[in-house]
């Protein structure tokens, strides 16, 4: 959040360094779809959102909710539920 003391430069100069940071991190992204087995990826590219919660916590201090646990934990089995079926599927054709 701004504070009414900050200009409008330092505003700028800060929007324009979380946009350049968004635009770093979405390059190896769209590499690692383009390259590799979706079937790899997309389960990597879900779990990353649990995974910054638990970042989350030594980094910005932020207390873990039991709902944050508990929409990790289903994430989490949603994916593993995922990969244990596709690779059912597989052994069978």
């Amino acid at each position: 959040m701004t504070s009414p003391a900050q200009t409008s430069a330092e505003r700028i100069r800060e929007s324009g360094c979380a946009s350049s940071c968004g635009l770093t991190a979405l390059f190896p992204r769209t590499r690692t779809i383009a390259e590799a087995d979706a079937i790899i990826v997309a389960p990597m590219d879900v779990l990353r959102l649990p995974l910054l919660a638990l970042v989350g916590v030594p980094v910005y201090a932020e207390p873990l909710d039991p709902s944050v646990l508990f929409g990790g934990a289903v994430v989490i089995a949603g994916e593993f539920l995922d990969l244990w079926g596709e690779r059912r599927c597989v052994r069978t054709e």
